[in-house]
């Protein structure tokens, strides 16, 4: 377990409990998309305790398109959970891509969620992504300084037709009046 990622299976239920209203802390995102001709890419939505983000694939060639470029993006933040607060983070990947598409979610370089292009799809039809949960949800954030990078990309430059990845993040504050363990 990384320093400040502690999971939530290994507490005691009655140690962390969701408070009635989030508590609402800056999270400034600094992000970049690569292979972009003209409106795909990255758009983030951040409402305080929710953060969407949003990769548009521009279609290739062989779709209809104009775009022959591997197509990808990045989004970075970094948080810092005040002293004597914690927060429970859940993320939430969806979208459709085909072929060998990919998009991660990393929590202080841990990868918490990923998700796939189904490389069954064929042509221009894109299928649901294939997400997998890599680390348990939701995940405890402690007090300090939290690094959160999620990443999007075709992974080629054929066959992206109607191609989106979303990423969801929701933080929940807990009510830290009882000491948490900490992470080893």
């Amino acid at each position: 377990v990384q320093q400040g990622i502690i999971p939530t299976d290994t507490l005691p239920p009655s140690t962390n409990t969701p408070t009635a209203s989030p508590l609402r802390f800056e999270v400034a995102w600094t992000s970049q998309s690569t292979g972009i001709l003209a409106d795909g890419g990255l758009a983030i939505t951040d409402e305080g305790a929710t953060s969407r983000l949003v990769f548009t694939v521009e279609d290739s060639p062989d779709c209809n398109g104009s775009n022959g470029n591997v197509q990808s993006g990045t989004a970075e933040t970094t948080i810092t959970v005040p002293s004597g607060q914690e927060q429970l983070l859940t993320a939430t990947l969806v979208g459709q891509a085909g072929g060998p598409a990919l998009s991660s979610l990393t929590v202080d370089g841990v990868v918490i969620v990923q998700a796939a292009g189904d490389a069954a799809a064929t042509g221009c039809i894109p299928s649901d992504l294939i997400v997998t949960n890599v680390a348990s949800q939701p995940v405890l954030l402690a007090a300090g300084e939290h690094t959160i990078v999620a990443t999007f990309s075709t992974n080629d430059n054929t066959a992206n037709g109607n191609n989106t990845f979303e990423t969801l993040l929701t933080f929940t504050p807990v009510d830290s009046g009882t000491a948490a363990p900490t992470a080893p």
